[in-house]
């Protein structure tokens, strides 16, 4: 586990030293590593299993809105 603007800052430098300029970094805050919003783990259930089934998940503010303009920018000419 790196923290998060160590993170960042490793992100930034490896885009920079390879020459990507056209990039955008977001940070979601209280997310985990899968975007989701950390949840106490259920009952009976291991965190493994919780990911698999989606049982009791939710996904980070913003999460789905961001990912579909990253698809759509894919995809536009």
């Amino acid at each position: 586990m790196v923290p998060r603007e160590e993170s960042v800052n490793r992100i930034e430098q490896a885009l920079a030293s390879s020459h990507h300029s056209h990039y955008e970094l977001h940070v979601i805050p209280a997310a985990t590593h899968l975007l989701y919003l950390t949840s106490p783990e259920p009952v009976g259930m291991s965190m493994e299993t919780m990911h698999t089934h989606f049982h009791n998940v939710r996904i980070g503010p913003g999460v789905r809105e961001l990912m579909a303009d990253w698809a759509l920018g894919c995809f536009s000419v």
